[in-house]
């Protein structure tokens, strides 16, 4: 792709692959935006995507969402009526319109660094000399032992 992916900026696409969430639509060779499911039929929530398309369907789109540092790109349908006549600026502020509540869990962020949820799993660098807690010195007395 010679000119990068714009906010407002409309394809038709192709399906290349679809999700529990939503699907994903070939803008360019090696480029692809997100359709989320919440956009694929405008005023309904169907229960799976494949409901309303399937791979290898086209779809005219348009870009309301980019985030270059996480090589995403949010589409809704070109002819939802809830972006039509909107500015580049206004398609910002609404965003894909993902309302799910489910923050970026597909993405493995904010998991843990292992990626897996749940809490990391190595050691503290802090903990890996002594095998506990560094912010105690062991020749100091505990507070609440009666000398002072």
């Amino acid at each position: 792709m010679t000119k990068e992916v714009e906010l407002g900026d409309e394809f038709t696409g192709k399906v290349v692959k679809t999700t529990t969430f939503g699907a994903f639509v070939e803008l360019a060779k090696g480029t692809d935006g997100l359709i989320h499911i919440s956009n694929i039929a405008p005023g309904k929530r169907p229960d799976t995507v494949e409901e309303v398309v399937n791979r290898g369907d086209e779809l005219r789109v348009k870009v309301v969402e980019v985030d270059p540092e996480r090589g995403r790109i949010g589409l809704r349908l070109a002819d939802d009526p809830e972006i039509e006549g909107k500015s580049p600026e206004e398609l910002a502020a609404m965003g894909t319109g993902d309302k799910g509540g489910r923050g970026d869990r597909g993405n493995g962020r904010g998991r843990g660094r292992d990626g897996r949820g749940g809490r990391d799993r190595r050691p503290r660098d802090r903990d890996r000399d002594r095998g506990g807690r560094s912010d105690r010195d062991p020749d100091r007395e505990r507070s609440g032992s009666g000398s002072e």
